[in-house]
């Protein structure tokens, strides 16, 4: 049914996007900021994540998961999708570890949108 195709197409884009900007977040949580000059546009925003901070998030996006569930999607395919996002995470946080010791702003934003598409390839694989 159409109805339901677009239920389940809008589930997962709210799911995709909220996984994803958790991503980001624990990358701040995780790595240092590594850019030092004041013009740096992130900086205040983009150095620090506490815990608490980002165990709000983490409650945040726990529930706004139960939006595919309840539109019906899987929690295998919800599992494999956030699986997906994770390992897209782990190997860009190493590269950029790697690379520069840390992450800038324009890091955070590639780990959301490539998280975010690891989300989408590991819904698929699954439906």
């Amino acid at each position: 049914c159409a109805s339901h195709s677009l239920q389940l197409a809008a589930a997962a884009l709210i799911a995709a996007h909220a996984v994803s900007r958790l991503m980001a977040a624990s990358l701040m949580l995780t790595q240092s900021y590594v850019r030092d000059d004041e013009s740096a546009r992130a900086k205040s925003v983009a150095q620090h994540m506490s815990p608490v901070s980002f165990a709000i998030a983490l409650l945040s996006v726990t529930a706004v998961l139960f939006v595919p569930h309840a539109a019906g999607i899987s929690v295998t395919a919800l599992a494999a999708a956030i699986g997906a996002a994770l390992l897209m995470r782990a190997w860009l946080a190493w590269r950029l570890q790697k690379r520069l010791g840390g992450y800038t702003g324009d890091c955070l934003g590639a780990v959301q949108q490539l998280s975010e598409l690891a989300f989408y390839l590991g819904l698929l694989a699954t439906i």
